[in-house]
């Protein structure tokens, strides 16, 4: 096999396995550095999603988006980072395979009627 096509395999090789690895990871876990200033929740959770690739679910016209809010923080969980700039707000979190799901407090809460 000729040598620079085996090195080309392996370095492919090295990426999918670590993005494989990533993907694994809950993410809620996954670690990330943010730096945000007068931002609101939505660029926040754009700027989280950018940097884990986790997908975030929720129903626009119950989750106020708005700001401003200031925040840096290094190699925090994305738990972490969702407990500072959600911590004034109606809102709690759950996670669901790569989704993280934001609702309401209250709705969260609710307990079906039997």
């Amino acid at each position: 096999m000729n040598p620079i096509f085996r090195l080309l395999l392996t370095v492919l090789m090295l990426f999918g396995a670590t993005g494989i690895l990533s993907a694994q990871e809950p993410p809620l876990e996954r670690r990330l550095d943010l730096e945000l200033k007068d931002a609101s929740l939505d660029d926040a959770l754009n700027a989280i999603m950018k940097e884990t690739s986790a997908l975030f679910l929720y129903k626009s016209n119950e989750i106020n988006l708005s700001g401003p809010f200031t925040i840096s923080v290094r190699n925090a969980t994305v738990a972490e980072v969702l407990d500072i700039i959600i911590a004034d707000k109606d809102v709690t979190y759950s996670a669901s395979g790569n989704q993280i799901i934001l609702k309401k407090k209250s709705q969260a809460s609710e307990v079906a009627p039997q």
